[in-house]
């Protein structure tokens, strides 16, 4: 599996990051053609599978906010992602799963919204 994720934003253009395992965790732009050198970030631990500390490092790598706000630049609230997965790939369920439980504990909202 590999994951993509779609940042809330107020009138677009959706802000994009794709997860990938190339083996290790790879944060890549959206729209990337995955090659290395396009990385935002590649998490220290190069290890095969997430780890926890891996989505905050694309927080601080792509300077990403956790908050969202109303068309007045006010009334803060947790900001959405939308997770896509994809078949194809080297991550796995429990990839999925501990990425959305950081994503929770950093404030954000994660939904599934596709899965094949």
């Amino acid at each position: 599996m590999y994951f993509t994720l779609l940042f809330e934003t107020n009138h677009g253009p959706t802000l994009i990051y794709e997860l990938c395992f190339h083996p290790c965790p790879v944060w890549f732009p959206g729209g990337s053609n995955g090659q290395l050198e396009d990385a935002v970030c590649i998490p220290p631990h190069r290890g095969p599978h997430f780890m926890e500390g891996d989505f905050r490092l694309l927080l601080e790598h792509a300077g990403i906010d956790r908050e969202a706000t109303d068309d007045n630049q006010q009334n803060p609230r947790s900001r959405k992602i939308g997770i896509v997965c994809h078949n194809s790939g080297h991550g796995v369920e429990d990839d999925l799963n501990m990425m959305m439980a950081e994503m929770k504990a950093e404030g954000f909202v994660p939904k599934l919204m596709f899965s094949n």
